[in-house]
Parts: C-alpha cells; structure tokens; sequence
C-alpha cells in the first residue's frame, strides 16, 4: 500500500484557519464542496479585478456580504490573500461587522503572515 505524503504542519495549519474563518458565522456546516467552490470563486473574481480600483473591489465586497456569510468570508479571505491594498481596510471593515469573529480572523491573518 503506497502511503499518502502528509501536509507540513505549516500547511495544516493554514488549512486549518481557512477553514475555521470560512465556517464562521454560519448556521450549520454547508458540504466542504461548497465552501472550496466559494473560496475559489472569490479568487478567481479578485484576481480578473486586478486592474479594478480599490473601491470597486470594496464595493464587490460590500455586494458579496449582503449575500451571505460564506460568500462574504470568501470574499473577505481573497482579498486578504491577494489585494495587499486593501487588507487593513478588509480587516477592519469585518471586525466592525462581526466583532465576536475577531479571534478566527486574526489567527487567519497571522498565519496568512507568516
């Protein structure tokens, strides 16, 4: 039987805080299939906005927030990960929403960090 080489812990543990920071929020725990379809939705959308404004990429954000949680922490997680622009503003815009997710954004961010 041929073994399955294992995540680093490293990997694990980013994993680990995307999904926590992904399931935030929600009633219930949605198939993980939809999660990974949001996530990379979100993506995919943030990196063809790439030569967007930064506030047309805020106003996507505010649209996808008035959809859902999961849609929402899709959103807020992309452009974390891939508009540096306007992560501090991504930050503090969901920590004034959501103040009780505050402990499973900054672990997100500090591994995202790190």
């Amino acid at each position: 039987m041929e073994e399955r080489p294992t995540a680093e812990p490293e990997e694990r543990q980013r994993s680990a805080a995307i999904g926590a920071f992904a399931w935030v929020g929600l009633e219930g725990l949605p198939d993980r299939g939809l999660v990974v379809q949001r996530l990379g939705n979100a993506r995919r959308t943030v990196r063809s906005m790439q030569r967007r404004s930064d506030d047309d990429v805020l106003m996507w954000l505010h649209d996808e927030a008035r959809s859902g949680a999961l849609r929402e922490n899709a959103a807020c997680l992309a452009l974390i990960e891939e508009r540096p622009a306007v992560r501090d503003l991504v930050i503090a815009d969901y920590l004034c929403r959501h103040p009780s997710r505050g402990l499973q954004l900054n672990e997100l961010v500090a591994i995202l960090a790190a």
